[in-house]
């Protein structure tokens, strides 16, 4: 259908609205306060479409600054979730470090205790200078033997 169709399908549609009460012998002035009735009751319906229209907006609106609260808080706890994991990892990476510098503590006392028991050895071997040797493990050698 054309453009012009409808516009005049639309008129003749409009047009019927009036005419059949003229063509029934109502007066003008009868005509003329139905077809304002008729306007109120569009305006009034127009009015209705366009609160809820802005109802809608209302409502949209609304949800979406719920929306951004709900955001923010769930912004909120990740960051709060984060800051934990962070700490938590702070805290075992000092005691990490505090255990390292324990070991290499007790490393250093069994080092000397294995030096001190070594040079014990080798007195009690009553071996003196080059005669003797001390092995990794502590052991005194003489030549070759196990003393």
């Amino acid at each position: 259908m054309a453009h012009g169709e409808g516009d005049m399908i639309g008129m003749l549609d409009r047009a019927k609205d009036w005419l059949l009460p003229l063509a029934s012998g109502a007066t003008p002035a009868a005509i003329f306060g139905w077809l304002a009735g008729r306007k109120k009751a569009e305006a009034e319906t127009a009015k209705v479409a366009a609160d809820a229209t802005k109802a809608t907006a209302e409502a949209s609106k609304a949800e979406a600054e719920a929306d951004a609260v709900y955001a923010g808080i769930l912004n909120e706890r990740f960051k709060a979730l984060i800051d934990g994991y962070e700490k938590r990892i702070a805290d075992l990476t000092a005691e990490v470090h505090g255990l390292r510098d324990e070991v290499k503590a007790l490393r250093q006392v069994l080092d000397s205790r294995t030096r001190a028991e070594a040079e014990d050895a080798r007195r009690r071997a009553g071996l003196a200078g080059g005669a003797a040797a001390v092995s990794a493990d502590g052991d005194v050698r003489d030549l070759g033997r196990i003393v």
